[in-house]
């Protein structure tokens, strides 16, 4: 793993009970960064479900929270919005195709969030 085991429980620790939700952002960031949820997972998974760990979360949690929200930023990608708006060919631009998905990634956060005491309560 490319972050040390100590610096995600000394992350979760300074975040304290705010920490599982930092993973939901994490893992928008991600997809929006990378374009892929392939590779939004590749380079973060370990360190959420780690995060997850640390945080006490049920063990599948993290990672579902990830895969969700990482594949939901794939949509706010700075390629896949080029790509979208060459395949229009109409002129659109990104920034109209972003001004149109903000509540989308919202929507995704929000969910990501509820996720956490919903399914973190879980044995």
């Amino acid at each position: 793993m490319w972050i040390s085991p100590e610096r995600i429980s000394a992350s979760a620790a300074a975040l304290g009970p705010l920490a599982p939700y930092a993973i939901g952002p994490i893992a928008l960031l991600s997809g929006m960064v990378t374009g892929s949820n392939v590779g939004s997972n590749a380079a973060l998974m370990p360190v959420q479900a780690a995060l997850g760990a640390a945080a006490g979360l049920p063990a599948a949690v993290a990672p579902a929270i990830q895969n969700f929200a990482g594949a939901a930023g794939v949509a706010l990608s700075v390629g896949v919005t080029a790509m979208l708006c060459g395949l229009l060919a109409d002129g659109t631009r990104p920034a109209a195709l972003w001004r149109l998905l903000w509540p989308w990634g919202v929507l995704v956060l929000g969910l990501g969030w509820a996720a956490v005491p919903l399914l973190g309560a879980l044995p």
